[in-house]
């Protein structure tokens, strides 16, 4: 099975709270009136150009298998290829906010407008991620409809570039997936357009099979630990 599914814009755009932890300035903050203006012109660009769309298909296990060994670059071992023999449900995703965002951002920093392409690009990273939640959900409630409700089934999401999953895994899950159907695309060097898209896997499993200890050989030269995040909010579920 496999839906294409039309994300509600007002549901994706960032808190300023968010978005200015993105921009490195810390929590508790009180950010400037100036930092406050640039945020809210940002925002108008993204609620004004974001055409947020995405894709899921689910797929089998052993089918995963031959995506997830991509070109056989992963790292020997790796958190995703621990937890996904586990799963009750599995599914390959896609999602994109459109590529008018990543053009006002682009034109933006030509005309030397560095602090407004700057926060009006991280407002679309965290309304990329935003827009991934809003996938995450729509193929949790289809797995709620025939999963026992009082299961403890949790679902995350994992992507090529990061965890020990190489880049070059885009190439088996773009030709699985086929994300073409919301205009997306990748380059010889498995960059996708447009810009601010993520595509992955989300794996449905009981909630501890998700935990993972930092032991991977990725773990060591990771600079953006989000993982551990996710697992923080996934104990608070």
């Amino acid at each position: 099975m496999s839906e294409i599914v039309e994300i509600n814009l007002e549901r994706i755009i960032p808190q300023m709270e968010k978005v200015l932890k993105h921009q490195g300035i810390p929590e508790n903050t009180a950010p400037s009136e100036k930092i406050i203006e640039v945020f809210n012109t940002s925002r108008e660009h993204f609620r004004r150009l974001g055409e947020p769309r995405g894709i899921w298909v689910e797929i089998s296990k052993e089918a995963f298998a031959e995506v997830y060994r991509g070109e056989g670059h992963n790292d020997s071992t790796t958190p995703v290829a621990d937890i996904f023999p586990y799963a009750g449900k599995l599914a390959l995703f896609a999602v994109t906010l459109g590529e008018a965002v990543s053009l006002k951002i682009n034109s933006l920093m030509a005309e030397y407008d560095f602090a407004g392409g700057s926060m009006l690009d991280s407002v679309a990273s965290e309304g990329a991620e935003l827009a991934a939640d809003y996938l995450q959900e729509s193929f949790m409630n289809d797995y709620l409809k025939k999963a026992n409700p009082g299961s403890e089934i949790k679902i995350l999401r994992y992507s090529p570039g990061y965890c020990g999953w190489h880049i070059s895994g885009q190439k088996k899950l773009f030709g699985y997936l086929n994300p073409e159907k919301i205009k997306m695309s990748f380059n010889d060097r498995y960059l996708m357009s447009p810009l601010k898209s993520i595509t992955g896997v989300m794996i449905a499993a009981r909630k501890e099979k998700h935990y993972f200890e930092m032991i991977y050989p990725c773990c060591g030269s990771c600079r953006t630990p989000s993982c551990r995040e996710r697992l923080t909010e996934l104990e608070r579920e």
